[in-house]
């Protein structure tokens, strides 16, 4: 069986404070890591791999400011 992966929470309310995207980038790294290794023992080059990343995370940030929803700031 597959070990679920556990992203933790924030440690403070969300404010535009750097040391609240830091620690968002920290908890989210281990799993991105993760998927990158997956991905690339699944045959995918790591290149490829973090390209599509960027090109997804590009995508979520299109369709927010389309639909008027900033999602970082």
């Amino acid at each position: 069986m597959t070990k679920a992966i556990r992203i933790n929470g924030p440690s403070r309310v969300f404010d535009s404070d750097v040391n609240y995207r830091e620690e968002c980038k920290f908890a989210l790294e281990p799993s991105v890591t993760t998927l990158i290794e997956l991905a690339t023992e699944a045959g995918w080059s790591r290149d490829q791999v973090v390209f599509a990343l960027l090109s997804i995370a590009a995508d979520v940030v299109d369709r927010a400011l389309l639909e008027d929803e900033p999602t970082y700031q």
